[in-house]
């Protein structure tokens, strides 16, 4: 998982749980200045302060890595509009509590990306014994670990050698025996960590270069069957998602922009998901969990839907059973595989951030070449 999405997780739990995956990305400017209207009115509406600050989570937090400074600006904003309110009941008031919180979290977090990985060195070698600067570098030597682990495994063995041969010299060099044992503890978690990353890497590395499984879907919605000889000669992108999962919706954007862009090229997309007990709720115009038991042909129109609300024209294949994750190795979702020409796997990537976006498109394009006369 990304850093952003640990931290959107984090979120979530930290202001009460609500639940954001079925909102439209497009509209939460809309849906914020909504739930801000009826929390001036009602101040003592924790579910509405719950949903302000999740909508401000999905569109704040991916600022703060592209624009920090436009970050800074809608924290600020919602930090005054959080101590703005004056509830009287007792759960508004924790929702509150915690929504303060989370905006003190994600003002460490725009600290850590304004600052970089060269500086904090710097800053260590000139004190190593300062235990906040050591925390900052163990959550930047981290995010810049994670991503290696899972897609560059030689280039994060590498890095992490030296980057516990970094700490423990500054462990050496500090004087304090309780920052000696807080480095002792950074380098066993960035060991633990970075290994168990490493170990799921190389588990998803051995899915390079494998055929293509057979795609053996219960149903397909938003198009006809795909048959194997409809995908020969194709650059495949499949994308292993659900409707109840925020970051799979966060993707949209770029798969109707490779869907219009790519797909008179050879590329084909499928989105690979299952039945959750779903339904379409036509008032709301989104995608709910039914109390009742829905039925197959209920949710395949729930989906039918679904990719019409949110523009989707690439084609869905609901899952007969959990064969297809276990041969692509995948655990967490958006997963997304892609297969060359010949029906190969040549990458994947696990997570929505915009990193894993720019390696697909490019991926896309490399493989769209390979067979152009």
């Amino acid at each position: 998982m990304t850093r952003i999405l640990a931290v959107t997780a984090a979120v979530a739990l930290l202001i009460g749980g609500a639940a954001w995956a079925d909102d439209e990305p497009q509209s939460d400017e809309a849906k914020t200045k909504s739930t801000a209207e009826q929390l001036k009115e009602n101040p003592d509406n924790p579910l509405a302060l719950q949903t302000y600050v999740l909508l401000q989570a999905r569109q704040i937090l991916p600022l703060v890595e592209s624009d920090p400074d436009q970050a800074e600006k809608r924290l600020g904003e919602l930090r005054a509009f959080i101590n703005s309110l004056e509830p009287k009941a007792e759960e508004a008031q924790e929702v509150v509590e915690r929504a303060q919180s989370y905006v003190q979290a994600i003002e460490q977090r725009l600290k850590l990306a304004r600052t970089t990985l060269e500086q904090l060195v710097a800053d260590l070698k000139e004190n190593p014994g300062d235990a906040d600067l050591l925390s900052l570098y163990q959550s930047k030597a981290m995010n810049e670990l994670y991503p290696l682990a899972m897609y560059q495994l030689a280039d994060a063995e590498e890095k992490l050698a030296a980057t516990t041969a970094f700490l423990g010299e500054r462990r050496e060099a500090a004087e304090e025996a309780d920052v000696k044992t807080k480095y002792d503890d950074v380098i066993g978690s960035l060991e633990r960590e970075i290994s168990q990353a490493l170990e799921r890497g190389r588990e998803l590395a051995k899915t390079l270069g494998k055929p293509a499984a057979p795609l053996d879907a219960e149903a397909w919605v938003n198009g006809e069957p795909l048959t194997e000889k409809d995908l020969k000669g194709k650059v495949v992108l499949l994308d292993f998602w659900a409707v109840w999962c925020g970051p799979c919706i966060a993707t949209f954007p770029h798969l109707r922009e490779w869907q219009e862009r790519y797909a008179d090229e050879g590329l084909q997309i499928i989105g690979l998901t299952r039945y959750y007990n779903y339904a379409w709720d036509e008032d709301a115009q989104r995608a709910t969990r039914a109390e009742e038991s829905v039925t197959a042909e209920e949710e395949q129109e729930m989906l039918r839907q679904f990719a019409e609300h949110h523009e989707l024209e690439h084609r869905f294949a609901i899952r007969q059973d959990d064969s297809l994750t276990d041969y692509y190795q995948v655990s967490g979702i958006p997963h997304v595989v892609l297969l060359d020409r010949e029906g190969k796997v040549r990458l994947y990537r696990i997570g929505s951030g915009e990193q894993n976006a720019k390696d697909i498109e490019a991926e896309i394009k490399k493989l769209l070449a390979e067979g152009r006369p």
